[in-house]
């Protein structure tokens, strides 16, 4: 079983992941500009190919936003969700068994969520913000 990172292992491999334009899925995407969910695809769209999923919605500023993972054109490499806690534990399984990394940021994680996903054999990076490290990355930090 994949034992969880130090804090700066795990801040050093969000900076790998994010340094390189990626495919990123944003589970929980928000129509509402102060979610956080519509701030995380806000910044990331910005350096990456960003696939927005919320069932409830067909687009989001004018891309497409996807009911969920299967109806990706393609495969991400990383998987933000964007959720509430509880939200996380109940669909991080949906989330194996596609070669990506999940990624359950602060406020998003909880211990069930990050142990489903480790026992189900994927890579996760808890308690670091894919916003911050992208500002941190433009910044040319």
């Amino acid at each position: 079983m994949d034992e969880p990172r130090s804090i700066g292992a795990t801040a050093a491999r969000a900076r790998e992941l994010l340094g390189r334009p990626r495919t990123i899925a944003v589970l929980g995407v928000s129509s509402d500009p102060h979610k956080y969910g519509r701030e995380v695809f806000e910044v990331l769209r910005e350096r990456h190919r960003v696939f927005p999923i919320n069932p409830k919605m067909d687009e989001i500023d004018g891309q497409r936003c996807y009911p969920s993972l299967d109806e990706l054109p393609e495969p991400p490499d990383v998987i933000v969700l964007a959720l509430a806690p509880a939200v996380s534990e109940k669909v991080v399984t949906a989330c194996l068994d596609r070669g990506a990394v999940i990624w359950l940021p602060p406020g998003c994680a909880s211990e069930r969520a990050a142990e489903l996903a480790r026992q189900g054999g994927s890579e996760v990076l808890t308690d670091v913000c894919p916003v911050f490290v992208t500002r941190v990355l433009a910044a040319g930090g």
